[in-house]
């Protein structure tokens, strides 16, 4: 009997556990933790419980820190009374239900095919939403609390899995062939041309919101940002510091999707950003990390990668016949 087929179940020790214990203490404290003291603990000892299922779900890196992340602020919540003692909950909380959506839309993407996938995604937002109606029923403690709340995340696992499986149908290859698209850029020159994008991008904004202040950051997404790297491979920022975007799987323009969903994620980057860096640099200063990937989360998403432009060489040309 193989034993990949219960890795979905590893998490259910631990929500089991939570459960239970907001049902025996069904007075929980404003802090959301269970009002007496070893319900408490044994809430907490749940949390975490789940936390390492959901590891085993999903393994990697960044499910792994935020994994520790949230388990952290549920450990230390008790003994920060007050106002921290809320926020550590809260940050373990949302923490603990992004990472369900991410290990479920993982574990779904990577073991299951096409049909599969639709029947799993129905599945997981039927649980998510029966977790959210029983937000409605505060006569049964066993449902009115943290530990099935945090399941209503799933009601957005289908749009999960199905943005999960468009990253893995571009994602391909995941490695960039410098002999088709060219030499990765530096990150500093990505940098660069970021920030001069990003300029660019301000003050056209500023300047149109005062005519179309509804419709002026969408259409400077769209001319500014997909609409130059779908057709021409590169943002003015990236056409100032001798950049483009190209496809991987042969050194072409994005096209629009790729462009699309590259913006999509890398707008991301505000909620998921802190996340992705702080386990970039802890992973590098252990030595394990060789720095700055080559190509970072939109990167791969969109099945895209930063490299330099060539310089011409007809200069070089003329000179050797000079």
């Amino acid at each position: 009997m193989e034993l990949r087929r219960f890795v979905p179940l590893a998490p259910l020790p631990g929500a089991v556990l939570v459960v239970v214990m907001y049902g025996i203490d069904s007075a929980a404290e404003s802090t959301a933790y269970p009002a007496h003291l070893w319900p408490m603990y044994g809430s907490i000892a749940g949390w975490c419980l789940l936390l390492i299922g959901l590891m085993f779900v999903a393994p990697s890196m960044v499910t792994r820190w935020m994994a520790i992340i949230a388990a952290v602020s549920f450990v230390v919540g008790p003994a920060s009374p007050g106002a921290v003692e809320t926020a550590l909950f809260a940050l373990g909380f949302v923490l603990t239900a992004a990472l369900i959506v991410v290990a479920a839309s993982v574990y779904v993407v990577q073991t299951q095919p096409a049909r599969g996938r639709v029947a799993w995604a129905a599945g997981l937002a039927a649980l998510g939403v029966g977790a959210l109606f029983s937000f409605g029923y505060p006569s049964s403690p066993f449902l009115d609390n943290p530990g099935t709340q945090v399941w209503a995340a799933l009601v957005v696992a289908p749009a999960a899995v199905a943005f999960g499986s468009l990253w893995r149908r571009l994602d391909r290859p995941s490695t960039l062939d410098p002999s088709k698209s060219g030499t990765p850029s530096s990150f500093t020159r990505r940098f660069g041309a970021g920030l001069v994008s990003w300029v660019i991008f301000g003050v056209a904004a500023a300047a149109l919101g005062d005519v179309l202040p509804v419709i002026s950051y969408p259409i400077c997404v769209l001319l500014l940002q997909v609409l130059p790297t779908a057709v021409w491979g590169r943002t003015l920022g990236q056409l100032a510091t001798g950049l483009r975007v190209v496809h991987v799987d042969g050194g072409g323009r994005p096209g629009w999707l790729r462009a699309a969903v590259r913006f999509v994620v890398f707008q991301s980057v505000p909620v998921l950003g802190p996340i992705y860096f702080i386990a970039w640099a802890l992973n590098a200063r252990i030595g394990v990390g060789g720095g700055v990937p080559e190509r970072l989360a939109w990167d791969r998403a969109s099945g895209t990668a930063v490299v330099r432009v060539p310089r011409p060489a007809v200069a070089a040309q003329s000179i050797m016949r000079t």
